[in-house]
């Protein structure tokens, strides 16, 4: 719980002095990945809907938050496609006044829930050797990893990271899975165009960001979403925290976001080095000196 709230203060409030979470210069990723910004998306979804070729969403009487987030699932690729992901590597950045203020790296066994995380911890190298489904494992840290001397406070604090940062990449296709609340919220104005909006909470035994209500803003034509919003339940009145999707990539079959940019503020939230590794260095998930994969020089991606 104390790093989420660590991570939010960086995402909400910008304030860097507080970043008790990652940074590692990390095993990097072999294929390209193409960016899909979002102003491609809305260019062609204006060319489909000219050409008479789109497929509007359901509105008014006919649009129920659970087909909303069945279009959604089904746009971005849907749960099948996820089902068929083996090992998934990437990285979360956190961009705040055109400086990094946070980096980690995420290793995930899909299969068995085998999980590898590193990255920085108040200054120091950080990696956590767990499995998501028993939240046992070990964890490790320093210039020279030895055993950490609170592990079971940092696989604590690793567990709840590797729930919020997977929300930020696959949380749109999780949208109808059990402890998930749905309600329509309207039509909401996004970058000056009516978007369809759906507000989501979270049982408290399946909430992967604990204390925050989100507001997911659909495209009507691609149904991808454009974009989304936070509160904090315990401020219900105050102003929400909104995040423009502004870039997609191709992963197999799914199509998953990989920029965020804060509306009103200089944050930016990055998914880099995203791809799926056919196999890995056996004891990568059992030893802490073991190389996930061969390191690569990172792709920048174009923006329109």
């Amino acid at each position: 719980m104390a790093a989420f709230r660590q991570w939010l203060i960086l995402t909400r409030n910008g304030n860097q002095n507080r970043n008790q979470l990652f940074s590692h210069d990390s095993h990097r990723g072999r294929a390209f990945l193409c960016a899909l910004t979002l102003g491609a998306l809305i260019a062609a979804a204006a060319l489909l809907a000219a050409a008479g070729c789109a497929t509007p969403g359901p509105s008014g009487a006919d649009r129920t938050p659970e087909k909303l987030a069945a279009q959604v699932e089904r746009a971005m690729g849907g749960r099948r496609a996820l089902r068929k992901i083996h090992f998934l590597q990437f990285e979360i950045i956190v961009q705040a006044q055109g400086r990094e203020a946070l980096r980690r790296t995420h290793l995930w066994d899909l299969k068995t829930g085998n999980y590898r995380l590193e990255g920085k911890r108040q200054g120091v190298p950080y990696v956590a050797l767990f499995n998501v489904r028993t939240r046992q494992g070990q964890a490790f840290e320093g210039l020279r990893p030895a055993p950490a001397q609170n592990p079971a406070q940092l696989l604590g604090e690793a567990y709840a990271i590797y729930l919020h940062d997977t929300f930020w990449l696959l949380g749109a296709l999780n949208l109808r899975q059990s402890g998930v609340q749905l309600e329509d919220a309207g039509m909401q104005t996004v970058a000056g165009r009516p978007a369809p909006a759906l507000r989501v909470r979270f049982d408290p035994a399946a909430d992967p960001t604990p204390g925050l209500i989100w507001t997911f803003l659909i495209d009507p034509v691609t149904h991808l979403p454009v974009a989304w919003s936070f509160i904090q339940t315990d401020q219900p009145g105050a102003a929400p925290s909104v995040y423009l999707w502004t870039e997609y990539r191709p992963l197999g079959k799914l199509t998953l976001p990989t920029r965020f940019e804060q509306q009103g503020a200089a944050r930016t939230v990055v998914i880099d080095q995203l791809y799926t590794p056919s196999n890995v260095t056996p004891n990568v998930f059992s030893a802490v000196n073991e190389p996930a994969h061969e390191k690569v020089k990172p792709q920048r991606m174009k923006r329109q």
